[in-house]
């Protein structure tokens, strides 16, 4: 077991490593420019454990989902969970925050789904699901992928990437609209999909939005329409949900590119939770809502020298959810008591990623990627639960979840080396601090007590090692990386 020495001076150096690393780059990059121009062309190595889904393939299946877009994969699906939906990916067994999700190369929050709220069906992975109409494709990586995506990937990783003004522009005509509406039986959906895009060789944008109306998914056998836990049919629900993405892009020079990107999505439920009863007389009403924002922004150079791609981007998501659920007479529909459960979430990252020139020693080819990040989050918990009485009503306002704000810096190194025509060997080296501060909670008056946590910082180095053997071309032998961790405190 490998073993190294960290004091808590490293969290004190991570904004100045940030911050050295960032501002040496540029300098680099525009160092190595060289003075004749060369033009290689060269086929990209299949990644057995990256399944890669395009355009084609999701208009193909027909698909109005993530769920539906999957199910004919192999050992990869969604999982279902509560009142908000589908609650994540699920890879070779593994789901929930172990899978890293990224949009547009920007990793997206997690979703604190606990014990306590798990058994209401309160909150899940819903509110980082990207719209299929925006899709231009999805990357799909099993199995570990800690190296490149950090411990957030460690069942594997999702990533999206959504459409851009030159997919619908009309080259002729400098401008193009798209239109898609759909009906699902299933489920009543109703979906429309609405966008234009326009631009020249100096700019261009994009405006989507998608709209979705439906209800819970039919059952052909409607025996058992009772409350309780004897219920057979699925709880009556009506979801409703607005989507919109903008983009914006500046071709500063041919190799240079500025983008700028903004997506808000608001969903709407109401579910009649027949299936939750209380002593025969009580049943719940379910009125949920999530709202999730993002902005971004990247700086992107592309050339033909010793850095052959400088990506610099940053990004802000907000999330806000609130689960209320009302309890009521079955017979009189008088409301008794409002549990109201929110979560609020903010996150900030901005990440820097460097691909070299190929280089050869000893006629072995060696391709190195180096990147760099910060992620600062935020996390918030809000509890009100209001109790009705004859002719009055008591509120109490506390909180279960502890608040923290976490601050997140890594470095990582990978290095695909082709040995021959058939082998290539991969390395990787990546080193993590991170630092939590939890604040403080707030208590409820029924009995919970006031809990004190201590900041706890931390760094780990990861290093990972795989080898694939290609026989012939249409047949691959495959060892997948292996990954070694090592922290401390």
């Amino acid at each position: 077991m490998l073993s190294f020495v960290s004091t808590g001076y490293d969290m004190f150096l991570i904004k100045n490593r940030f911050i050295i690393t960032f501002c040496c780059t540029p300098f680099i990059v525009f160092a190595s420019e060289p003075n004749e121009v060369m033009i290689i062309k060269g086929k990209r190595n299949h990644d057995i454990n990256a399944i890669t889904i395009d355009q084609k393939d999701i208009s193909k299946n027909l698909a109005y989902d993530l769920k539906s877009l999957l199910r004919t994969q192999p050992d990869i699906g969604v999982t279902d969970g509560g009142r908000f939906g589908s609650n994540g990916l699920a890879i070779r067994g593994v789901d929930g925050d172990r899978v890293g999700i990224f949009v547009d190369g920007i990793q997206q929050a997690e979703t604190f789904n606990n014990e306590i709220y798990k058994g209401y069906g309160y909150f899940n992975g819903t509110i980082n699901e990207t719209e299929v109409d925006w899709l231009k494709k999805i990357t799909i990586n099993r199995g570990s992928d800690s190296i490149l995506n950090g411990s957030g990937s460690m069942g594997g990783s999702i990533s999206y990437e959504t459409l851009s003004p030159s997919d619908i522009i009309d080259e002729k005509k400098g401008f193009g609209f798209i239109s898609k509406s759909a009906f699902y039986s299933r489920n009543d959906q109703r979906k429309e999909t609405i966008g234009f895009a326009s631009g020249n060789s100096y700019i261009d944008f994009m405006i989507l939005n998608t709209y979705r109306k439906m209800h819970e998914n039919k059952n052909h056998s409607p025996d058992n329409d009772v409350y309780g836990r004897s219920r057979g049919t699925p709880d009556p629900r009506k979801t409703n949900s607005n989507a919109t993405l903008i983009k914006l892009n500046a071709y500063l020079t041919e190799k240079d590119t500025l983008g700028f990107s903004w997506n808000e999505k608001k969903e709407k439920t109401k579910t009649d939770e027949k299936s939750w009863e209380l002593f025969g007389s009580d049943a719940r009403l379910g009125d949920d809502l999530s709202l999730a924002g993002s902005l971004g922004a990247y700086y992107e150079r592309e050339q033909n020298g010793f850095i052959k791609k400088l990506k610099i981007s940053a990004g802000q998501q907000s999330i806000d959810q609130s689960a209320i659920s009302i309890v009521q007479k079955i017979k009189t529909n008088k409301t008794e008591q409002i549990y109201n459960r929110r979560i609020k979430q903010d996150n900030k990252t901005l990440k820097m990623s460097m691909d070299f020139d190929k280089a050869s020693t000893f006629n072995i080819d060696h391709e190195f990627a180096l990147s760099s990040g910060l992620k600062i989050k935020k996390l918030k918990n809000e509890n009100v639960d209001t109790t009705f009485f004859s002719n009055d009503k008591l509120d109490e306002n506390y909180s279960i979840i502890t608040p923290v704000k976490s601050e997140e810096y890594n470095i990582s190194l990978f290095d695909q080396i082709k040995l021959n025509s058939a082998t290539n060997l991969h390395l990787g080296i990546r080193k993590d601090w991170v630092a939590h501060k939890p604040g403080q909670s707030k208590p409820s008056t029924t009995g919970n007590k006031e809990h004190h946590y201590i900041a706890h910082n931390y760094s780990v180095l990861s290093m990972g090692f795989g080898l694939d053997y290609k026989p012939i071309e249409s047949t691959c032998i495959f060892r997948p990386i292996m990954n070694t961790d090592s922290g401390s405190t």
